[in-house]
Parts: C-alpha cells; sequence; structure tokens
C-alpha cells in the first residue's frame, strides 16, 4: 500500500496570495498566531481608541511568505464583511478570549471599508502616488458597488476635455506623445475614465504646454471627503487603506511621496482613516532622511511578522487531506501509542503549549515532527517560510507529493 492510498493535499493550494484577486473564502484557510494577535490586537487598539498617542496607522513587516499578505486579508474581512459571514471564522479561529471580545465589541457597532492596492503600480512622483491612491479608492468594489460617488482628479480632467473650448483633432495631430496613445477624443476619454495613470500625465502634460492648467486637489482632503461620505451613506465608519509590497513604493520614495505619506497616515488621529503597510523591510533599511524617519515612527504601529513553529504546525496538518481516514488513523496510533518518547518530543517542540497544538502535530503524520519543527527554519533562512513550506509540500518531483506517491508503507 502506498500512503497515496490513503492521504493527499488538499485542492486550495496557492503559492503566492493576491490579496487584490482573492479566491472565495481562501481567507478563512488562514490559521491564526500569536503573531497575527499582534497585529489584530494593535489594529482594534488603534481604530477603537479616544486615546490620541494609539490612534496610528499599522505597518507590517517581514520577509517573503511569512503570511502577511494572507493575515492582512483576513483583518480585512473580519473588520468590514457583513458579520454573519465573519462570526463563525472569529468563534472557532481566534482562541485569545479577550481578543475575541473585543473584537465581537467592535464588530456590533462598527466595521471600516478596505481600500486596497499592491506594489508601485504608476508611482514615479507624488503627483502619481496621489493618484494611485484616487484610482485604488475610485475602482474598490466597497466603493463601485455601493454608489459611492466623490470627485476625484480624473472627473476633473474629464470635464476638461469635455469642454467645448479644446479642439482635440488638431492638438492630437500636434502633440506626437499624445498622438501615440489615441486617435480621438473618445480614445482619451476611455483611457481617463479607465484610470490610466500613465495617460493622465500626458495628456496633463499636453494641456500645461497648451497653456490650460488643471488644479488638482491635495489627496488628504479628498480622502477625508471620501470618508466623509463613507459615513454620511452609513455604508462603513471609517476607511482603511491596506497597501500590500509597499516594499517596491518605499525603494522609490523621495520627499513628496514621504510627506503625503504622513500626512495621509496623520488622518488616523482624528479621523477614521487608516493605513495598513505591508513591506517586507522596515523604513530603517531604506535610505530615509532620519528626520523623516523620526516622523515616521511616531505615525505608525511598526509590527516586525515571522512564521513561528506552531503555525507551520497548523499549515501542514490542515493542508494534508485525509482520503481514507480510519486507514490514516490506525497507522498513525501504531506509530504515536504505546510510548512516552513521542509526546516528550511534541512537549519539547510546541513548548508545552495547548493540547490542540500537540493534537495538530500528531496529524502532520506521516511528516515526523521534528521535520516539520526544523522545516520553519530552513525556510526562514530561505527567506520565503509559506511559500518554501508550500513549495515543498506540492513539489512532484522532489517534495512530499513524490514521497506520497513512491513510499511503501
Amino acid at each position: 500500500m502506498k500512503y497515496s492510498e490513503i492521504i493527499g493535499l488538499q485542492e486550495y493550494f496557492h503559492p503566492v496570495f493576491n490579496i487584490e484577486n482573492e479566491t472565495v473564502n481562501y481567507w478563512k484557510q488562514f490559521i491564526p498566531n500569536d503573531q497575527f494577535y499582534e497585529v489584530l490586537r494593535k489594529t482594534l487598539s488603534a481604530i477603537d481608541t479616544s486615546e490620541p498617542s494609539l490612534r496610528k496607522s499599522i505597518w507590517i513587516q517581514g520577509t517573503f511568505g511569512t503570511g502577511k499578505s494572507h493575515a492582512a486579508s483576513v483583518i480585512k474581512h473580519m473588520l468590514f464583511d457583513d458579520y454573519t459571514e465573519v462570526e463563525n471564522y472569529i468563534d472557532e479561529n481566534i482562541n485569545d478570549s479577550s481578543l475575541k471580545s473585543k473584537l465581537k465589541n467592535y464588530r456590533g457597532k462598527n466595521k471600516l471599508m478596505p481600500i486596497v492596492l499592491k506594489g508601485l503600480g504608476s508611482i514615479s512622483n507624488s503627483r502619481t502616488f496621489a493618484l494611485q491612491i484616487e484610482k485604488a479608492v475610485r475602482t474598490s468594489p466597497g466603493f463601485r458597488d455601493l454608489g459611492i460617488v466623490t470627485t476625484s482628479d480624473f472627473d476633473r480632467l474629464i470635464e476638461k476635455v469635455n469642454s467645448p473650448l479644446i479642439d482635440w483633432d488638431s492638438l492630437i495631430k500636434k502633440h506626437d506623445e499624445l498622438s501615440i496613445y489615441v486617435t480621438t477624443k473618445t480614445d482619451i476619454l476611455k483611457k481617463l475614465n479607465a484610470y490610466d495613470i500613465d495617460f493622465f500625465h500626458v495628456i496633463e502634460g499636453t494641456l500645461n504646454k497648451e497653456g490650460v492648467h488643471f488644479s488638482h486637489s491635495d489627496i488628504t482632503k479628498w480622502l477625508v471627503e471620501v470618508n466623509n461620505e463613507v459615513i454620511a451613506q452609513k455604508k462603513a465608519d471609517g476607511i482603511i487603506i491596506i497597501w500590500d509590497e509597499f516594499t517596491s513604493v518605499m525603494d522609490s520614495i523621495n520627499s513628496g511621496i514621504i510627506n503625503q505619506l504622513q500626512n495621509i497616515a496623520e488622518l488616523s488621529e482624528k479621523n477614521n482613516i487608516f493605513l495598513y503597510l505591508i513591506s517586507h523591510r522596515t523604513p530603517h533599511q531604506h535610505s530615509i532622511p532620519k528626520e523623516d524617519l523620526s516622523r515616521m515612527n511616531d505615525r505608525f504601529h511598526i509590527i516586525q511578522y515571522r512564521m513561528e513553529p506552531i503555525t507551520t504546525y497548523h499549515i501542514i496538518a490542515a493542508t494534508i487531506k485525509k482520503i481514507n481516514v480510519e486507514e490514516w488513523r490506525s497507522h498513525q496510533a501504531e506509530i504515536f501509542e504505546g510510548t512516552t518518547q513521542w509526546d516528550d518530543l511534541i512537549n519539547l517542540l510546541t513548548n508545552n503549549h495547548s493540547a490542540s497544538a500537540k493534537s495538530k502535530i500528531k496529524d502532520l503524520f506521516p511528516i515526523h515532527p521534528y521535520s516539520a519543527y526544523l522545516s520553519t527554519f530552513i525556510a526562514r533562512n530561505l527567506g520565503s517560510t509559506n511559500r518554501s513550506i508550500f513549495g515543498f509540500l506540492y513539489d512532484k518531483e522532489f517534495g512530499f507529493l513524490n514521497y506520497l506517491d513512491k513510499e511503501l508503507n
């Protein structure tokens, strides 16, 4: 008999979690750990307090694959989705009783509408930084589907294009930088309605050359207007801007973007507007002037996020699918029952953690408990814990899938 006859792997495997394009309910596969509880605790302390020193945005830092993005998705859903959709997850997965109570109390009367961004996008300066946020707001399902309308710079530029005072056919022929993108005024409007930031820059530059100047809004004031409308329409009690893979933005950052970032973060103190940044490095690890770095630290709760062994046990156990449960249980019992040596090892590896954790490590069978323990540290040194663990499990050539198919009982 082969192991593949009694166990397999779950089909929901995703090597990289995409917070902008989530598989339905995949966020519920997340297994909370102490790192996650710290983030959730800091988040709730920031959004549900009147203490100014605690009302800050959140900045999560951790190496590739530690589960930061998946954790952010869980927080996003728990803070905004209909409570009936998240209640079971909270009851079954949040084991910290005081934290669970605080979360339930908050959701009993509040929720935050999420705006999601990922990576650098079309950002090259402070102007495009603001446009990237505007685009994210206007294309966010929460705003698009719920009918929240705010006048963005895209809307104002569309009004300018629709002005009868401008002969666009002549301008397109006159300016090569414009004609390589469009041939008609209709083409211009299509690109602006699609929130094409690169083209926005082109059309704005063309108008400036013609002496037609376009005044743009202050991004912080605009976000306050957006937030006020969200609250007025009773869609939510505030907004949370979740920006994944923010490292690439930090790598391209300049003083103008730093100022905008700080100004937006400052909104947390007096408005229900919060930034939730996710990066592979902290602000300290970038070439940022000390004065700006100090101001950033004052505006964010900066949290280190690492994968821990106890989480690895949960992930692997949840990934293994029992095809023949009775047969699997029988073989598992042959190994673990009748000796105290396994219990001693498991107590050591779980640091005398809960009975649930000890049960999970036995559910890893046929993976040896110590192999699972070591895998966390091996993967951590490779720099991508979660992805490396999943990569090993689903590798048909050298990994666990190969072992299941070829190893005889």
